[in-house]
């Protein structure tokens, strides 16, 4: 419908069509039939033009939204089948089809749909959505405008994705075999950005790099669920423009050493990313992440926390996720801090942030500062100020988040730095996040007094102390900032 049908259209006259429609709806179609279906003229009648979209939305809100209009005839289409079932409950199958016919046909009059999800993680298995799925599948291959496809499906299999040459994202959250994986990225040959969720997978996931290394010429990011066996994705190394890799799952010790290697030998690597969510590397697979020169951030388990030391060689490296959770936090947690802070008097990178236990701690080498930003007490417990201070590296300005349930961990990191600085720690720097502040969480004046007291080797009055915060853009947070010299 174009412009020139509305000419003679107000607001008032839309407002009295759409309760026309609406009672004939619910005049013609029996209750029982779900609401998708008794509404379908007034869906089909809402969705012809933008301007008769916008006034059905300010007529009834909650129906609007009930009944998806927003996913009709828009750039980015969501197809949920468990809502829409939902919205379907009671209607006959062949009811149903009649609304999926009617959102088939929005597909396929859509000339602008970029992005699509589709959905159904109920754990009920559903065999007709399989059937809808065949159907939306089948329309989405005249669609050459289409970027994004998201399929969510954990309980179901993929067994064909179509042409699409403009596809650029894909996200897979179903079953689906290593063959089948290969056809896909053979039929999406521009692809950027591939995820796969189910590591259930018959086959060998590295096999999509092809048997010459000409599939995925164009990928530069690659997420997936990996097998207790990585030796067989050293093949991913193959991957000529991979910037950014993200691994789920745990791996058999030492079997990631065949990928890490392929990556630290090539003669051009882009990768700058590298993230292992649920694992942690040996000595060696960390020695051989540490010789792909272009990281700039990481994010992995470290077996030995000694191992942290091989990554002081990478020059770009500005952000470390240390996701090691021990089990003997008395023991283990001191080490790894050890370990940080001897990293930090080694490393070569102009600045960096460490991640671990729920603490970023940044070290800026050229100004001599360190940032503590913990938002958990979990190292309190483990930092010990008599056993760390020799470790610590020499700071002139320690930044840390005012939050008064932190308080034994700051006080504790301010003894360390007395003891290790005496009357050479030049300013402390108590950080407020400008965009939640919770002032009622601060410490008081009087303890801010007392850290100043300790961090000074002498008495400080609060009184005497300026509590006024400025904003800070490169921290990012508003700055409370008391010279101690």
């Amino acid at each position: 419908m174009n412009d020139s049908n509305f000419a003679n259209i107000n607001a008032e006259c839309a407002v009295k069509i759409f309760e026309i429609i609406k009672s004939s709806c619910e005049r013609d179609n029996p209750a029982n039939q779900g609401d998708l279906i008794k509404y379908a003229d007034l869906i089909r009648f809402g969705t012809t033009h933008e301007w008769i979209r916008v006034q059905l939305f300010y007529w009834n809100k909650d129906l609007y939204k009930k009944l998806g209009i927003d996913e009709f005839n828009s750039p980015d289409l969501t197809i949920d089948f468990e809502v829409i079932y939902e919205g379907l409950q009671g209607a006959t199958y062949k009811a149903k089809e009649e609304y999926f016919k009617m959102v088939i046909n929005d597909i396929n009059e859509n000339t602008e749909l970029e992005n699509v999800s589709i959905k159904y993680t109920s754990d009920i298995y559903n065999t007709e959505v399989m059937e809808f799925f065949d159907d939306i599948m089948r329309a989405l291959k005249s669609k050459t405008s289409l970027k994004f496809l998201g399929i969510d499906m954990k309980k179901y299999t993929l067994q064909d994705v179509p042409r699409l040459h403009s596809l650029e994202v894909l996200d897979l959250d179903i079953k689906i075999d290593a063959d089948e994986l290969v056809k896909v990225c053979e039929n999406n040959p521009n692809l950027v950005k591939l995820c796969v969720g189910c590591n259930e997978m018959l086959g060998k996931l590295s096999d999509i790099v092809g048997l010459n290394g000409n599939n995925l010429q164009f990928l530069t990011s690659l997420h997936f669920t990996m097998k207790f066996d990585a030796t067989e994705y050293k093949n991913l190394a193959n991957l000529p423009l991979l910037q950014t890799l993200i691994m789920r799952g745990k791996h058999e010790k030492g079997s990631l050493k065949h990928l890490f290697s392929g990556l630290a030998g090539k003669e051009t690597c882009p990768l700058s990313l590298l993230f292992l969510w649920d694992t942690q590397l040996n000595d060696e697979e960390i020695r051989l992440v540490s010789q792909i020169e272009t990281l700039t951030e990481l994010s992995c388990g470290f077996i030995e926390p000694e191992s942290i030391r091989h990554l002081s060689k990478l020059t770009k490296l500005t952000f470390i996720n240390i996701k090691s959770k021990y089990e003997d936090c008395k023991e283990k947690v001191p080490k790894m801090l050890s370990e940080i802070w001897k990293f930090f008097k080694t490393m070569r990178p102009y600045a960096i942030t460490i991640r671990f236990q729920e603490v970023d701690i940044e070290y800026v080498k050229s100004e001599n500062q360190l940032s503590w930003i913990a938002y958990d007490d979990a190292l309190s417990e483990c930092f010990d100020p008599y056993t760390s201070y020799s470790k610590l590296p020499y700071v002139e300005v320690l930044s840390v988040l005012n939050n008064r349930q932190r308080i034994k961990t700051i006080f504790n990191l301010v003894m360390a730095y007395a003891i290790k600085c005496p009357r050479r720690l030049k300013r402390l720097q108590l950080l407020r996040n400008n965009k939640f502040p919770q002032i009622e969480n601060e410490l008081t004046p009087k303890q801010v007094a007392a850290l100043v007291s300790i961090a000074c080797h002498r008495e400080i009055d609060s009184s005497s102390i300026d509590m006024t915060y400025r904003e800070n853009q490169i921290l990012k947070y508003d700055v409370l900032s008391i010279d101690l010299l």
